[in-house]
């Protein structure tokens, strides 16, 4: 990369404006933490637990921890936290597909970033600051780097490349397989394979590792008391213990090929395949082949992992290499430089004619399933983008250089892919919230109740599991495991409450007992669990209603208890 190239500097300042403002228009999602493991790697932060069987996921927990600690309140932070990882992961696939072959130019870097931003996973998991996609963000910050030292050569990235090796190992295991790129130092310039090619090389990694180590040393001493947490035998034995699972599966192994990576994800990967075969031909080196490994070994991995674990195909923990398949998905597009003004003006108008055939052709397909009285997504999904994606491969197949036709027509096909996938993303980040919905179904009992429930760190509270098994849906209301309801609280009302705090009762005929055993600063109730104690237990009801306020929700399903000013 030249240094005095003033392109390149302006290249770099628009895409960190880019980057800014993608971070500054995804912070304004509506989601929040859903899932247990969110909630458990938010209790850990705020409270700055030890848990040593998740000692692999400590670099996640202090990350977040930072973005909690800086903004207004925790919930503020973790949306911001969120919308960082993913705006931070576009700017790091962009230049990633920029600088990847030496006559890549921005269009590389855009087309990755469009297929980046088509994975629905970004709506799905909108707000929901997911370790693996902590990890999806090392994974990617590792591999930009060793790209940018393929075409720098500055041993500095060496130094840093074992740095993050070693924190994208503490954000989460599937981590590891990133580092297959690190064989690429095995390889000479001429691309041959030999052990001598990585000596060089070693002390650098070595030495950023043990860096990556000093710093978790100094994070673990300032934030847990404990500076050899990280890298303690004890921790990694309560690591591997985690994941002892026996009893055979709650959800069967299935095919990650059928039911992700030629389903959900299948234009991407194929586009990814198809590049990785048509570099093959070429004088590309094994330095730069070895990242097509990344996603493969992964898959590999979680494949067999199923073996292991009982949960089965679960699509988050492919999350990792997703940014890999976009920023090399478009290295098979071989973008010849027009030969003259002529040539330019030619190019810009297939361009042009190719776009608005996309916006033309969306017109007519609306209005003909609509004719039809059909779906239009199910049209796309069924229909149109199997006609179209037949004909490119065909066009792949047949063509044997690149054309104003065959250029035209691909940038046709894949304008016409991304549109509904980003508008998808789109419409279900901002216009019907996802994962926001899921949050207000979740968290409806704090929510309904937000400016009566008391909020103290020395606060009691009393309630039961009926309210989350009562409800329905994919995301309950409240929880069944207490760690969920003490990381909601501590998350919504910025407080550092612990398990003493928290009666949780699982029967209800359990709870004219324990719910007078002490007094409680609040009480919360489903009407299922108020109107049994009215039935079964007339003398609880009647004493409670001395010492308590009450109130109901608005859709009258819960009740609230406030102890009254004693």
């Amino acid at each position: 990369m030249k240094k005095n190239n003033p392109h390149k500097n302006i290249e770099i300042i628009l895409s960190l404006l880019a980057f800014i403002g993608i971070w500054i228009g995804l912070s304004y999602n509506l989601g929040g933490p859903i899932y247990s493991d969110e909630l458990l790697y938010i209790e850990m932060g705020l409270n700055n637990q030890r848990v040593a069987n998740y000692g692999n996921r400590y670099f996640h927990v202090y990350l977040q921890k930072a973005f909690m600690a800086l903004a207004p309140t925790p919930l503020d932070g973790l949306r911001v936290y969120w919308a960082f990882l993913i705006a931070l992961t576009a700017l790091l696939v962009y230049w990633s597909a920029r600088l990847f072959l030496k006559d890549n130019n921005f269009i590389h870097g855009l087309v990755a970033v469009a297929i980046f931003f088509s994975y629905h996973m970004i709506s799905d998991y909108a707000g929901v600051t997911s370790v693996d996609i902590t990890a999806m963000m090392m994974t990617t910050a590792l591999l930009f780097v060793y790209v940018l030292y393929l075409r720098t050569e500055k041993k500095w990235l060496v130094y840093l490349l074992g740095t993050l090796s070693f924190l994208a190992f503490k954000t989460k295991e599937t981590t590891l397989f990133a580092n297959v790129v690190l064989f690429g130092f095995f390889f000479g310039r001429e691309g041959k394979f030999a052990f001598k090619n990585v000596v060089p090389y070693l002390k650098s990694l070595v030495l950023g590792f043990l860096g990556g180590i000093g710093l978790f040393i100094i994070l673990d001493a300032a934030i847990l008391g404990k500076p050899f947490f990280a890298i303690s035998p004890a921790t990694f034995r309560e690591v591997f213990q985690n994941y002892a699972y026996t009893g055979g599966f709650r959800r069967e192994p299935v095919s990650w090929y059928n039911a992700y990576l030629l389903n959900d994800i299948l234009i991407p990967f194929l586009a990814f395949v198809f590049s990785g075969m048509k570099l093959n031909t070429k004088a590309i080196t094994p330095q730069r082949k070895i990242l097509w490994a990344f996603p493969l070994l992964l898959v590999s991995f979680i494949t067999l992992n199923m073996l292991k674990i009982p949960w089965g195909f679960i699509e988050r923990f492919f999350f990792p290499a997703l940014p890999t398949i976009a920023f090399l998905a478009p290295q098979g597009i071989l973008l010849n430089k027009p030969a003259d003004k002529k040539a330019t003006i030619h190019m810009g108008l297939v361009a042009l004619i190719a776009l608005l055939a996309v916006l033309g052709m969306r017109q007519f397909g609306m209005a003909y399933v609509e004719n039809i009285d059909w779906n239009y997504g199910k049209f796309l999904d069924s229909v149109y983008f199997p006609v179209m994606l037949s004909l490119a491969i065909l066009l792949l197949i047949m063509a044997d250089k690149q054309t104003f036709l065959t250029f035209g027509f691909m940038l046709f096909f894949l304008v016409s892919w991304l549109m509904p996938q980003i508008s998808h993303n789109y419409k279900y980040i901002y216009v019907e919230p996802t994962t926001g919905m899921k949050y207000e179904t979740k968290y409806y009992p704090w929510l309904a109740f937000k400016e009566d429930i008391p909020i103290s760190n020395d606060v009691e509270m009393f309630t039961t599991a009926t309210i989350y098994e009562n409800s329905e849906g994919e995301t309950r209301m409240l929880s069944n495991n207490p760690y969920d309801i003490l990381g909601m609280y501590n998350m919504l009302f910025d407080m550092r409450i612990n398990r003493d705090n928290l009666t949780l009762v699982y029967h209800q005929e359990d709870i004219a007992e324990q719910i007078l055993a002490q007094p409680y600063d609040f009480i919360l109730l489903s009407v299922d669990d108020w109107q049994y104690l009215q039935t079964n237990s007339s003398k609880t009801v009647a004493q409670l209603k001395g010492e308590y306020s009450f109130q109901s929700d608005a859709d009258e399903i819960l009740v609230l208890l406030t102890l009254q000013d004693q």
